[in-house]
């Protein structure tokens, strides 16, 4: 399992700081993303389809991990789920100021996943839109063990991040022996992130006590050309063709 290099970069002294200052930026940024429309936003539709189509849709407790300016809060509303159903956290202060102005009706509040309980039993589904390789590895063990304890017996974890094989093609050379590596942000800035393969990512889920119910491979197909042709073309001349980009894991809290 990979750990936090013993002397942390300044990304990982303050995360905080480092989403407080591109909040705004993100929140301009995010949802435009070709990577979210083309990749993100499908997969999670995919995952929580079931769910969305489900007769006590209305019922249903919902929490965002790492929910930011409440880009997937928003998604989760456009399908049908109740914003006072939805919980959002966040471990930026500025971020968690534009969610709660944009969606009022939903709950955000400040959060380090690594450090904070997120309740017992509390929430039917929880989303984490890539979080996963923001944290070391003792953090997403810590994360996801607090994760299984807020969900309620039965209930799913969807989790969608940065596939393993995309991290080694652009950013291979930057990649330090314990997983770490700084990357820039789209929307500008940079900040730490880690390297796992999907087995080590499986192996802490597992370890944390979820059933792994699902994973699926994301790339950027023709398809997806239609979304935006001209960054479909960018990221093709870049290389990505047959990449797999992103990773979407379904877990379930079966006890």
């Amino acid at each position: 399992m990979k750990h936090s290099p013993s002397t942390p970069t300044p990304q990982q002294a303050d995360m905080a700081k480092v989403y407080d200052n591109g909040a705004e930026a993100f929140q301009a940024e995010a949802p435009g993303l070709f990577s979210w429309r083309a990749l993100g936003a499908p997969a999670l539709y995919n995952a929580l389809r079931p769910t969305f189509e489900a007769p006590n849709l209305e019922d249903l407790r919902w929490l965002d991990e790492g929910s930011a300016s409440g880009r997937i809060v928003q998604f989760l509303i456009d399908h049908g789920v109740p914003a006072r159903q939805i919980d959002g956290v966040e471990i930026s202060p500025e971020q968690v100021a534009l969610a709660q102005k944009a969606i009022p009706e939903a709950h955000f509040r400040v959060s380090n996943l690594a450090t904070d309980s997120l309740g017992d039993g509390v929430y039917d589904r929880i989303t984490r839109h890539m979080v996963d390789e923001h944290l070391n590895g003792t953090e997403l063990l810590a994360a996801s063990k607090s994760t299984l304890t807020a969900l309620k017996p039965g209930g799913k974890l969807v989790a969608v991040f940065t596939h393993p094989d995309r991290v080694k093609f652009t950013e291979g050379d930057k990649i330090q022996p314990d997983g770490s590596y700084v990357t820039k942000f789209p929307w500008g800035g940079e900040g730490a992130n880690y390297y796992r393969t999907p087995e080590e990512y499986l192996a802490v889920l597992e370890e944390a006590g979820f059933k792994i119910e699902s994973t699926e491979s994301l790339q950027i197909t023709p398809e997806t050309e239609k979304v935006d042709p001209s960054e479909y073309k960018r990221y093709m001349d870049m290389g990505y063709q047959g990449l797999n980009v992103r990773l979407a894991v379904t877990a379930q809290r079966t006890l």
